[in-house]
């Protein structure tokens, strides 16, 4: 495909990028965490309940994961994405409802499959030709979104319940959900389809670096796993076993999302300056240090730091391995290997969510949580030390 790296092409490229993953991350995945204590105090939904609401996103995650790739056999990408965005404001504005426990989950996994479609198809979209040089700059820019989407709506929820309580919260997030959805709709509209011909041939990969791709999957599902916990519980935890207010917990949430924002711009940063390899090596020790740091510290001041830790964890290994994808299969193939990546991820994180959300019925407390993650992220940064033997 001919390249297009005229400056205005890859500031607009950026951009819809940017505002896709608010919408998919930001809003539709983690803007629920914080609204879990909004949700308990009105009585829309109890703590074991605000959990299991919480999972049935990350089974729209995996859904969404999953079925992208056999989507794209039979409908165009820009088709693809402008229904998602439609879907996507159709279900936030929906969540505004209290028909109870089953409603929400119904809207909550709706907009999880958005979400991990999304997620697979948007780099795809933005990187397919744009030059090499260029490729990890606008993915950390492209990615910031998913920090920055965390952190504004993190803190914007708080003034959103102020004008009118939990509906409200709802009205907010499906508004921006509509606006970021125009912004990016043109780019959308603009997309190719995958070639087909290189999607029969994703199979044909050689043992090693079938080896490879097996010790990275392993080690991202496991990093699912290990992030449950913080991703869903943090904000509760706070309000309820710290004792802070739920405008400080709501803030804790943010802090996380400044951290992906830092996380997706330094991953790219790191990547070309230390190579990939050492790289999700550092920044998977970035995530143990930020469990460490909440399972054996009590201080709020702590939490705020293993938040930001969390965050950059988070973020700066999906881009690492975003382009750790490509650099093993080429972009052609991207598409099919980077969704198998988020599915793992997915599937692993909605079992993990599950498990948690109904151990707190048999007196599986938040620290419990917090130290089984810890042990997770080091079985999966002893996955990644595998990469480089294979």
């Amino acid at each position: 495909m001919q390249q297009n790296n005229s400056r205005a092409h890859i500031i607009y490229a950026c951009i819809a990028g940017f505002s896709l993953f608010i919408i998919a991350m930001g809003i539709n995945r983690f803007s629920y965490a914080p609204i879990i204590p909004y949700l308990v105090n009105s009585h829309w939904l109890t703590t074991p309940q605000g959990g299991y609401v919480g999972s049935a996103n990350f089974l729209g995650y995996f859904l969404g994961a999953y079925s992208t790739h056999k989507l794209t056999r039979y409908f165009s990408i820009k088709k693809i994405m402008i229904v998602v965005l439609i879907i996507s404001v159709i279900a936030s504005t929906l969540c505004m409802i209290n028909f109870g426990y089953i409603w929400l989950s119904i809207w909550r996994l709706v907009v999880g499959i958005v979400a991990g479609i999304i997620m697979v198809l948007t780099p795809t979209i933005i990187l397919e030709n744009m030059a090499d040089k260029s490729k990890a700059i606008i993915s950390g820019i492209m990615f910031s979104g998913i920090g920055i989407g965390i952190a504004l709506t993190s803190w914007l929820i708080p003034h959103f319940n102020q004008w009118g309580n939990v509906i409200s919260i709802w009205t907010g997030l499906a508004v921006m959900t509509l606006l970021l959805a125009l912004l990016a709709s043109a780019k959308c509209i603009k997309a190719s389809n995958i070639d087909k011909q290189s999607a029969i041939q994703t199979n044909k990969l050689d043992n090693k670096k079938r080896r490879i791709l097996f010790f990275a999957v392993t080690g991202y599902g496991l990093y699912g796993v290990g992030l449950a916990p913080s991703l869903l519980f943090l904000s509760d935890y706070a309000h309820r076993v710290l004792g802070v207010s739920t405008e400080l917990s709501s803030l804790l949430f943010a802090i996380l999302g400044i951290g992906c924002a830092v996380g997706s711009i330094m991953g790219g940063w790191i990547h070309n300056k230390f190579g990939n390899y050492y790289s999700v090596l550092f920044t998977s020790a970035i995530g143990i240090v930020s469990l460490l740091l909440i399972t054996f510290t009590h201080s709020i001041m702590m939490v705020a730091i293993s938040a930001f830790l969390t965050g950059f964890y988070l973020i700066a290994l999906v881009v690492l391995m975003s382009l750790f994808v490509e650099s093993v299969v080429g972009m052609p193939r991207h598409a099919q290997y980077w969704a198998l990546m988020t599915l793992v991820y997915a599937g692993s994180q909605f079992v993990a969510g599950y498990i948690f959300s109904y151990a707190l019925n048999f007196q599986f407390s938040y620290h419990d949580m917090f130290i089984s993650g810890f042990i997770v992220l080091i079985l999966s940064l002893i996955s990644y030390m595998f990469i480089r033997q294979s």
